[in-house]
């Protein structure tokens, strides 16, 4: 080989080794931020399992199964971060509250079974509670999912849905509520989900 062509070469070899780097450092730094959303959206998903019983400790201007914090609106505190940050713990935070209000809709309505208005108010919705629980989990679980479909990895979004809001129902429903009704209707949701998958791919 002639010193050009050792040149040309070295020369392809350093551009091709420049973007063998890029490359790894591109999926090295996606696979180091899926794996911190994940945490992020387990572990916010356990802490706001309990997070509709805050009323507990503001009596004196809410009422049990209060309509503020037996709503979506305790896990907004994540829209300051910007979506990149904020989408995982805001995901699993939804999860954490949908499976506690999917229990909640169990309770009859009556007494603080209900959902109240907070002071100066402290008003039952009555019937209504189960409109506004069933809404507020639902809806949740919706956004939830859209979140992981968006900011998750291709092919990520759904299973781990499935497999985050299934734990956490399943955990909640036997240690927190202790009977089996409590565990079908917190992991009805994720089993839909999962069954629809199912049948998606079996057509394939």
């Amino acid at each position: 080989m002639t010193t050009e062509t050792n040149q040309k070469v070295a020369t392809r070899d350093h551009v091709l080794l420049r973007w063998l780097r890029a490359v790894l450092s591109f999926f090295g730094q996606l696979a180091e931020a899926t794996v911190v959303r994940l945490a992020l959206m387990v572990l916010m998903a356990w802490v706001y399992l309990d997070a509709p019983d805050l009323d507990l400790s503001l009596m004196s201007v809410l009422h049990h199964r209060s309509i503020i914090t037996h709503s979506l609106l305790p896990a907004l505190v994540f829209l300051i971060f910007r979506r990149e940050v904020g989408a995982a713990p805001l995901a699993g935070a939804i999860i954490g509250i949908s499976v506690h209000m999917s229990c909640d809709m169990l309770s009859p309505m009556v007494g603080y079974g209900q959902i109240w208005l907070p002071a100066p108010f402290k008003m039952p919705l009555g019937f209504f509670s189960y409109f506004w629980i069933a809404g507020n989990a639902l809806g949740g679980y919706f956004i939830a999912y859209r979140l992981m479909q968006r900011y998750l990895p291709e092919g990520f979004g759904k299973p781990v849905f499935i497999v985050l809001a299934g734990a956490m129902g399943a955990y909640y429903g036997i240690e927190n509520e202790g009977y089996l009704g409590a565990f079908v209707i917190a992991t009805l949701v994720p089993l839909l989900v999962a069954i629809h998958a199912w049948r998606g791919r079996s057509k394939v």
